[in-house]
C-alpha cells in the first residue's frame, strides 16, 4: 500500500512541475565586432591605442625561446563611458597570421597593473609577447569584461617596431 501511495505522490509531483524557459540576459549595449584597420580602437566605453612595438632582450631563463623574439607593445587606454573597465596583462593577446600568443610577464618594460579604471581615467603601459621571429604584422586583442554589455573584443594593428 505504501508503494502505491508513494508512486501516486511521485507522479503528482513530477506532473506538477512547471516548465520554465531559461532566463534571458539584458545588455544595454551591443556592438558589432570591428576588424582592426589601424592602431586605434574606440567605442562608447573605451579607447585603446597601440604605439610601435619595442624589441626586448633577455638572457638565460628570461630570454625568449629559440626562434622567437620578445616585443613590448606600448598601449594607452582611456575610459570614455560611464562603465568601469578592467585592465591587466592577461586581458591581452597578440595575433600573427592565424595564431594567437599570450603575454609574458618577463618583459623589459613595466607591464599593465591588474586593476579597474573608473570613468574618465586613463592609463599607459606595456604588454609583452614572445612571437616567432619575422612573423610580420601583429594584431592585438583586448578582451575586458565590462559589466552591462556583451563580450568586448577590441582589436588594433600594432605599428611595426624598428
Amino acid at each position: 500500500m505504501r508503494r502505491v501511495i508513494l508512486a501516486a505522490c511521485f507522479s503528482v509531483l513530477t506532473g506538477c512541475e512547471e516548465k520554465s524557459s531559461p532566463p534571458t540576459s539584458h545588455y544595454d549595449l551591443e556592438l558589432q565586432r570591428q576588424e582592426p584597420n589601424g592602431p586605434l580602437y574606440e567605442d562608447e566605453d573605451l579607447k585603446l591605442e597601440a604605439s610601435s612595438a619595442q624589441r626586448c632582450t633577455g638572457t638565460g631563463v628570461l630570454a625568449p625561446r629559440d626562434g622567437h623574439e620578445r616585443w613590448a607593445i606600448p598601449l594607452h587606454i582611456e575610459v570614455k563611458g560611464r562603465r568601469e573597465v578592467p585592465v591587466g596583462p592577461m586581458l591581452f593577446s597578440v595575433w600573427t597570421g592565424d595564431r594567437a600568443y599570450r603575454p609574458t610577464l618577463a618583459g623589459c618594460k613595466t607591464s599593465f597593473p591588474t586593476r579597474t579604471l573608473k570613468p574618465g581615467e586613463e592609463l599607459s603601459s606595456y604588454v609583452t609577447f614572445d612571437v616567432p621571429a619575422a612573423s610580420g604584422e601583429m594584431r592585438l586583442t583586448y578582451e575586458p569584461f565590462i559589466i552591462g554589455r556583451k563580450k568586448v573584443e577590441a582589436q588594433v594593428v600594432v605599428p611595426p617596431g624598428p
